[in-house]
């Protein structure tokens, strides 16, 4: 059973227990009432029902009259003239005066269909109403965002003629709204040769999906910049494209970002291409990520590719030579640490150096690789040992240089004490009998 309030409009009661008899019948569940008056109708508006049921004339009352009523109250409610007199003339005139439908007394049976009719269609009313706020809300919503975002938007037809931009588009390129709609969007690019190039991109591309493009454009003042296009194509109901929709953004200081990055990089590889000694670095698995030429010819290595094949952690010259252990070092202390090595390569060549670690970190702080800056000492280590032989020489003869000059004096003193017992003056006066003999009187 469908249940249903309904106001029955009629003078007869025998009338209205008939109607009601008609709707139960047809699986309608009522809670009715009966009026004839224009207060009564009023009255029974207060609590609005689903349904109203009206004779065309009554003895103080009529149809219209309530039809007037209800659109005054500015009600919804379906509304079907059931009537015994009523003439094709007046059935016309109810429908134009917003009655949903009309059913002759002696033709109850059509009621059912009639009542399901008259609520359908407010049905559907109702539902195209909730489908326009929705739609109304959408768009709200849409323009609140198109308006607000950041970057430029344009909208264009097949034809590439600007038909809507936002706030952002006129604030980048420097026109107002009205200079700009009516343009074809050349009128936005540095030349010719960028608008053709995004025309052929937008020929070649799936219309299904959007794509990115960058060229370069220009502003009202003539300014070029580098802008980054996103490309979205509007279509019909059958799929076909009616025009396209264009995100553009400024990506001049990204541009120039990229620049400054590559010439950093590229400062960065020559300084370590140049650098006098050898740089390698690792991460954290052991695995070299980075070489320079410098440390191929400290290692003997007969090229780039065998030495990057070797796993810094785990290859035995460098474990034996204790390199593996700072590099571990660097990755377990997350600090800088430097070291002598005796190294004997892969390739045969003995050599003493001296490598400073240091840890590569992310921007969290994190340990994620290690380099090592190597010098080659077998050189200096070779002069300090020559230097240290020098200095050991030179200190054995000073000793036997030393240990003669004792002697000669000791054998001086032997001469000075034969030359006094034989009653002679001695050979080698001390420097104090040499000041004494100076100081005597001639005689």
């Amino acid at each position: 059973m469908i249940p249903l309030r309904v106001l029955i409009v009629e003078d007869n009661p025998d009338d209205a227990e008939i109607m009601v008899l008609h709707l139960v019948q047809e699986g309608f569940q009522l809670d009715w009432q009966r009026v004839e008056t224009e207060a009564d109708f009023l009255s029974g508006l207060k609590s609005p029902p689903d349904l109203i049921l009206s004779d065309w004339r009554l003895p103080y009352f009529s149809g219209q009259r309530a039809l007037e009523l209800l659109i005054e109250n500015n009600l919804e409610v379906p509304f079907v003239i059931v009537s015994g007199s009523i003439g094709e003339e007046s059935a016309i005139d109810s429908l134009r005066a917003g009655a949903h439908d009309y059913v002759l007394k002696d033709r109850l049976a059509r009621l059912g269909q009639a009542v399901r009719g008259a609520l359908k269609e407010k049905q559907l009313l109702e539902e195209r109403r909730q489908a326009n706020r929705a739609l109304r809300d959408s768009e709200e919503k849409y323009r609140s965002l198109y308006n607000s975002i950041r970057d430029a938007i344009l909208v264009a037809d097949t034809n590439r003629n600007i038909i809507d931009c936002n706030p952002a588009l006129t604030s980048l390129f420097g026109y107002t709204r009205d200079e700009i709609l009516g343009q074809q969007t050349v009128t936005l690019y540095e030349n010719e040769v960028g608008f053709n190039t995004l025309g052929k991109a937008l020929q070649e591309h799936d219309a299904d999906s959007p794509f990115l493009q960058t060229v370069n454009y220009k502003k009202k003042t003539g300014e070029i910049f580098p802008g980054e296009t996103g490309v979205f194509y509007l279509k019909d109901d059958q799929r076909q494209v009616t025009g396209f929709i264009g995100l553009i953004r400024d990506i001049s200081e990204r541009v120039q970002a990229e620049g400054a990055l590559r010439n950093s990089e590229a400062r960065y590889r020559g300084l370590v291409e140049n650098s006098p000694t050898g740089i390698l670095a690792c991460d954290a698995q052991g695995q070299i990520t980075s070489l320079n030429p410098n440390i191929l010819t400290l290692l003997g290595s007969p090229s780039a590719e065998a030495t990057m094949a070797i796993n810094l952690f785990d290859f035995k010259p460098l474990t034996q030579a204790g390199i593996s252990a700072s590099f571990k070092q660097v990755f377990d202390t997350g600090e800088p640490c430097q070291a002598e090595h005796c190294y004997t390569s892969n390739w045969g060549k003995k050599v003493q150096i001296m490598a400073y670690y240091g840890p590569i970190k992310d921007k969290d702080g994190k340990t994620i690789g290690a380099q090592a800056n190597v010098q080659d000492i077998t050189d200096f280590k070779r002069s300090q040992e020559e230097l240290a032989s020098r200095l050991e020489e030179l200190q054995r003869w000073q000793n036997v240089m030393l240990d003669r000059e004792d002697r000669v004096q000791e054998l001086k003193r032997e001469v000075n004490e034969l030359c006094r017992k034989v009653g002679e003056s001695v050979r080698y006066p001390s420097q104090e009998e040499e000041a004494l003999e100076r100081d005597e009187p001639e005689l």
